[in-house]
């Protein structure tokens, strides 16, 4: 360009001398720039690979490498710089976050997991602020010993204004999540005493009045962590420097600098603009719906806490003893520490340390009566054992004399035993004394008997208490195996964890069996029974019925926890879910709802089932005489009364019929969803091929009307990729409104969150197709400009002198080029500025080097044809010359293929009689091809020097005539072949 200026003496010599200097310093500051920036790029990809729970460790290293940029760099070593590239990288730290969080669902999905993530993240981020101020406060160890030190003396709010506000939210969102979760207690808040039905009722209002409160966050459609919901904010975005009050002209070629890594360039060009913009309420009128939501949420909730403040009053107040008030204060719980409630309860501390004390009193009083009446008992008992040691001697020697039997019973015909306790009483007492029964040996009999006696009611009760225990073991049983996760009524099935609640389950009842059946063996050397007898037979029935009927428990119990949780009249949260995917062609459910799946949802259901009923066989019969090895309930011939197996079929089948329903359900809704199957179940690539062809996709009716010379091609206009474009924009949006989650039958969650954003990528992609195309075609139609004017004003360029043929052709294939290109060119900027203006609506950013071409290229384009202009004057003798020449070289071809037709039409083999016809065809296509060669190089010279030329007929006459020939002989040969087989 510049040589070209110096050509024709312009004037913008000097101005373009002086910005091509500036364009060589930019160079330098930009290589300098992205050397130094390069390093960041590791860590960017390090944050973006993990998860965002997991970026803490990830944090310092990322600020280390920006101290070195700030210490070795020569030119990003400036506050407004380095301000914007920690601005980057807390806004890739917030768009993290913002995957991590789900901000669609996080006030929709689990309270508690959602407040955890939340407190995640704030945990994070205030991390990353922690460890800036560090950095900077140590940014001078980054330096060597005698380098002057620059501190980073801006302030810290320049460089958190966005992540602040993100924070503030934040901090919103847990206020919020942590409020629903303390008033989610009021579900299980009780009372007892006079007034505790009102007071209960009172709560139950309170809550229901709270989840119609929260119901409405569930219900709003906005991204509750969005920034630009944060109107009161937006002045904020402004940062500006005082010495600055524009961008600096090469902001943007260092910030391209920075733009190695994808996402830090796009948030980076964002934001180089932004923080140059002044705060005006036109470029911020973001909504408030969140705000003004969360506002009103929380003045029902100050309502609510002076409700429940009042409540815990009336019922502190209606509290009867210390006991009842304690057992209030742990149903509130953390509820008594919110502020209103606090205040509210406060006055009631000083009436429960007056209750306590009052109770810490009476205890004492009750102590010291306990004492009083343990020292009056000791002397009542000393007092007790004087009186009969007066009289013990003379009633002992009075009882001694008494005769043992006294008579016959007359009734009975049985000796009667005189007054045996008494007598036995006193030789207790009366250890010392002799006792004339001795003599008799009675006393041995009668010790022998009561031994008996004893050992048999100490094995009889010792059997008793086995019999018991066995109860207490089945007994154990009678809990459902499968619940929710954690127990909590708000959580799914653990699917998660079933195996293993279920092994220990089994564990259990086998552990349970062996010691059930230890026990039975126990009672059988307990109670002396003989194994085979009837009478033990008996008994084991009645101790193998206890079994059966905790077996029996068991599974019903299981069963009912699972029909209580899919009634869909119970208003329970969903006991199961499933995930809609989509699987290029088809939509899948995860597990599986189509019939006939093999681990689908319905099987899952059945193996369930099953696992239940299998714990009735993992212990053996006890009854071993009935013929069966365990105690499997799937056989109603166990049981005498097979009305109870009735009941359990009938519960397992009213289940699975509920099943069945839900899967239906699902299904149906899955098909809704069809007729968006044409985006992902198309040929993509050949519906694109065709709208570049001809506009639109071929009808079967359009390719069957062309069929034999093919549909006309149409090139699809601006207007017809605005109309594409728009389509999907719009069903992205219609996609985009899908509930992300599904209640059916009360007890089934469809999330169809993994198809949601499958499909809107699989549409996204559509949209971005026709976008890079018209990218592509911009980009490619000026660097392809670019090149020719570059290629063209280097030929054109060029010094032709006379009898310099090949430089005179050169330089006329480079007018003919021009020539050829002009009408095309000049219609081109138009089109490429309309193209270029749409992409911005749909906010597609084209590199810089695009719009510099497009601002340069038109008028570069215009040079160039005032150069061929002159450089076509310039060649005008010379081309005159070659001219005339190229005419008679025209004419002396015209008189030679006149010639070489005559030959030809002697030469060539034409009779039938023909001797060796194919070297003749041969040697005629040679001298043919060589004539073509230089008819070609004539045609090409006649373009250049706009020059018209004969149609030299005659030789391609000799052409046709020589391929009829060829083929003429062919059949000759074959004909002559197949005579001769």
């Amino acid at each position: 360009m510049m040589e070209l200026l110096e050509r024709v003496e312009s004037s913008y010599i000097p101005a373009f001398k002086t910005m091509l200097m500036d364009v060589e310093a930019a160079l330098t500051e930009a290589q300098d720039v992205r050397l130094h920036l390069m390093p960041l790029k590791c860590r960017l990809e390090d944050i973006e690979r993990v998860e965002f729970s997991e970026v803490k460790p990830f944090l310092l290293p990322l600020l280390h490498v920006v101290c070195l940029i700030w210490v070795t760099s020569k030119h990003y070593n400036m506050p407004v710089r380095i301000v914007v590239l920690l601005q980057e990288i807390c806004n890739l730290l917030i768009e993290q976050a913002l995957v991590y969080l789900s901000p669609e669902d996080l006030l929709k999905g689990d309270m508690e997991e959602s407040l955890g993530k939340v407190r995640m993240v704030l945990g994070i981020l205030n991390t990353f602020k922690e460890a800036f101020e560090e950095r900077r406060e140590k940014l001078h160890t980054y330096y060597e010993p005698g380098q002057e030190v620059r501190e980073w003396d801006f302030n810290s709010t320049m460089v958190f204004v966005r992540l602040d506000t993100f924070l503030k939210r934040l901090e919103m969102v847990e206020d919020l999540l942590a409020t629903a979760l303390d008033l989610m207690k009021l579900e299980k808040i009780e009372f007892s005493g006079i007034k505790g039905k009102t007071l209960g009722q009172q709560v139950l209002d309170v809550y229901e009045e709270f989840q119609e409160a929260y119901k409405l966050f569930s219900e709003r459609t906005y991204d509750c962590l969005d920034l630009t919901n944060m109107a009161e904010d937006s002045a904020l975005w402004a940062v500006e420097s005082p010495q600055d009050q524009r961008v600096p002209p090469r902001e943007r070629a260092n910030i391209s600098a920075m733009g190695q890594h994808r996402n830090v360039l796009r948030l980076h060009e964002d934001f180089a603009t932004l923080r140059w913009l002044k705060p005006h309420s036109s470029c911020f009128a973001f909504a408030q719906d969140f705000e003004q939501d969360a506002f009103g949420f929380q003045q029902k909730v100050e309502d609510i806490d002076r409700r429940l403040g009042t409540v815990f009053i009336q019922a502190f107040d209606d509290a009867s003893d210390l006991e009842h008030a304690f057992k209030l204060l742990d149903m509130f719980g953390s509820l008594l520490e919110r502020p209103v409630i606090a205040a509210d309860a406060a006055d009631k501390y000083s009436v429960l340390i007056s209750m306590f004390s009052r109770a810490l009193d009476h205890a004492r009083l009750i102590y010291s009566r306990h004492i009083q009446t343990e020292l009056k008992l000791g002397g009542y008992q000393e007092k007790l054992y004087a009186d009969w040691s007066q009289t013990v001697s003379e009633k002992s020697q009075y009882n001694l004399t008494q005769p043992l039997i006294c008579r016959l019973n007359l009734g009975t015909g049985k000796g009667e035993l005189s007054d045996v306790p008494m007598v036995l009483m006193l030789l207790a007492e009366s250890r010392g004394c002799s006792c004339t029964v001795d003599c008799w040996g009675v006393w041995d009999h009668i010790s022998m008997v009561m031994d008996d006696v004893h050992d048999l009611e100490q094995r009889i009760q010792k059997a008793k208490n086995n019999v018991e225990e066995i109860q207490t073991i089945v007994g154990s049983w009678a809990s459902p195996i499968f619940v929710r996760r954690d127990c909590k009524t708000e959580s799914l099935l653990s699917l998660e964890d079933c195996q293993d609640r279920l092994e220990r389950r089994y564990s259990l009842v086998r552990e349970s069996g062996q010691r059930i059946h230890l026990l039975v063996k126990e009672n059988q050397s307990l109670l002396l029974a003989d194994p085979a007898s009837d009478i033990w037979k008996a008994y084991v029935d009645y101790v193998d019925e206890i079994v059966l009927d905790g077996f029996f428990t068991a599974i019903e119990c299981s069963l009912k926890y699972l029909l209580e949780n899919t009634d869909p009249k119970a208003g329970l949260a969903p006991l199961f879910e499933v995930q809609l995917n989509l699987v290029i062609p088809d939509l899948i459910f995860q597990p599986s709802l189509d019939p006939g799946t093999n681990d689908g949802f319905y099987d899952m259901v059945e193996g369930l089932l099953n696992d239940i009923y299998r714990i009735s066989s993992l212990v053996p019969r006890l009854a071993e005489h009935s013929g069966f090895l365990h105690y499997q309930l799937l056989s109603s011939s166990l049981r005498a009364d097979t009305e109870d197996m009735a009941d359990l079929a009938d519960m397992r089948h009213e289940l699975m019929g509920r099943v069945q329903a839900v899967v239906t359900a699902c299904c149906d809704y899955r098909s809704a969803f069809d007729h968006y199957s044409y985006l992902y179940g198309e040929d993509r690539k050949e519906f694109f091929r065709q709208f570049l062809l001809y506009g639109h996709i071929l009808t079967a009716a359009e390719i069957e009307a062309h069929a034999e010379n093919g549909v006309p091609e149409s090139p699809p206009t601006l207007q017809q990729f605005r109309e594409q474009i728009d389509s999907y924009e719009k069903i992205y949006e219609e996609v985009n409104r899908i509930e992300p989650i599904s209640i059916f039958q009360s007890w089934m969650k469809v999330d169809a969150r993994p198809f949601k954003a499958s499909l809107l990528n699989v549409i996204k992609w559509w949209s971005l197709v026709f976008k890079q195309h018209l990218m592509d075609h911009v980009m490619h139609s000026l660097s392809d400009l670019d090149e020719f004017i570059k290629t063209s004003d280097k030929g054109l360029s060029k010094k032709v002198e006379k009898g310099d043929y090949d430089g005179l052709v050169e330089i006329m294939g480079h007018l003919l080029a021009v020539k050829e290109r002009h009408s095309v060119t000049d219609a081109m900027f138009e089109p490429l500025k309309q193209t270029v203006e749409l992409l911005k609506t749909y906010e597609q950013e084209l590199p810089e080097e695009v719009y510099k071409q497009l601002e340069e290229l038109p008028e570069k384009w215009n040079n160039i044809k005032k150069l061929a202009i002159a450089v076509k004057q310039h060649v005008a003798p010379l081309q005159a010359n070659e001219m005339t020449v190229l005419r008679k070289s025209c004419s002396a071809f015209d008189v030679e293929q006149h010639r070489f037709r005559e030959r030809f039409r002697k030469e060539a083999p034409f009779r039938f009689d023909t001797k060796k016809p194919y070297q003749l065809l041969d040697t005629k296509h040679i001298e043919i091809k060589q004539m073509e060669s230089a008819m070609t190089s004539i045609y090409e010279s006649a373009g250049l020097f706009e020059v018209m030329v004969p149609d030299y007929k005659q030789l391609k006459q000799c052409r046709k005539e020589l391929c009829l020939l060829k083929e003429l002989w062919d059949m000759i040969s074959l004909v002559g072949t197949c005579l001769d087989d």
